[in-house]
């Protein structure tokens, strides 16, 4: 028992004193993870609350409400609720304001996490997106019913959208926690002496772009066919890179279906092949997504996206 108490009270300790594991931007879009995570300049709508909060007023006619799940590896778990709600629709530049609840915990329920906050994307040019967005984040660590610890803290993102070419090309840039303060309270427990003292998140720097393939090869000068040109018009390849590692994915639109490809480059446990679809029918979207990992690891993600 007392070597079990101390495994567990080490675990907390190790998470809460690594800024880089304790609240960790982890990637909640279907779409996302389906092309690598490459999709700092892709996301918009409801998505883009936890992507890049520029994207929130890209392509943003109607509300949006999006559902996820994310199985991370079989060992957390992830559910997340993102809305996006167009305001000032008459106005010249479209702006859009979003929210979000996201939780996630370990199989046995030892470690929690809870973020909520809004966001706000505003387009400022005929071709440029900026968003904003704060949010409030609160853990627990617990030993069986007992809690041995919490933390609390605010983190503050933000994010832009450039489109070029006819919206053909976009480059996107995204910081997550670029502003952020946690402070945590240690319980009394065993040998350990209660504790409180607080710390910053390491900001998550994004930047990556998208171009469609029909643009692509005709700066290439490549001959156009009937059959296909079609759909080179509905395919982009994009490409991202965050926090050392390398993204590269593809997305293809066929008819109200979507393709999705990607590979993500890091040498860390998530470097592997990435794939999913999408399904799109009236007001209702499903996307799924399965990411592979080293040591024989995968994760699963399914999103549902609603368009009232």
């Amino acid at each position: 028992m007392c070597r079990t108490v101390s495994l567990l009270l080490i675990s907390f300790i190790c998470m809460i004193r690594l800024s880089d594991a304790a609240f960790e931007r982890i990637q909640l879009s279907a779409r996302s993870i389906g092309i690598g995570g490459a999709s700092v300049a892709l996301t918009s709508g409801a998505d883009s609350v936890s992507q890049n909060v520029a994207g929130l007023a890209v392509d943003l006619h109607n509300p949006e409400l999006a559902l996820s799940h994310l199985e991370l590896y079989g060992l957390l778990h992830y559910n997340a609720i993102f809305t996006a709600i167009p305001i000032l629709p008459d106005n010249q530049w479209k702006s859009s304001l979003g929210l979000h609840l996201t939780s996630s915990t370990d199989k046995p329920g030892v470690y929690q996490e809870i973020e909520m906050g809004c966001a706000i994307g505003q387009q400022i040019s005929s071709s440029t997106y900026l968003g904003f967005g704060f949010s409030y984040l609160t853990s627990q660590a617990n030993l069986g019913i007992i809690q041995i610890g919490t933390g609390r803290g605010l983190s503050v993102d933000v994010g832009i959208q450039h489109r070029l070419a006819n919206q053909k090309v976009v480059v996107g840039a995204s910081v997550a926690h670029l502003l952020s303060y946690i402070d945590y309270d240690r319980r009394q427990i065993g040998g350990a002496k209660s504790r409180q003292y607080n710390e910053k998140l390491s900001p998550h720097i994004r930047l990556g772009g998208i171009m469609s393939l029909d643009f692509l090869f005709g700066q290439l000068h490549f001959p156009k066919y009937r059959l296909i040109t079609p759909t080179l018009e509905k395919t982009v390849i994009a490409f991202e890179l965050a926090s050392r590692r390398f993204s590269l994915g593809l997305e293809s639109e066929v008819q109200n279906g979507y393709l999705r490809f990607g590979y993500r480059y890091n040498g860390g446990l998530d470097q592997g092949i990435c794939a999913g679809f999408g399904y799109k029918f009236h007001q209702f979207k499903v996307d799924y997504s399965w990411a592979n990992g080293h040591f024989g690891t995968s994760s699963h993600l399914i999103s549902i996206t609603l368009h009232f």
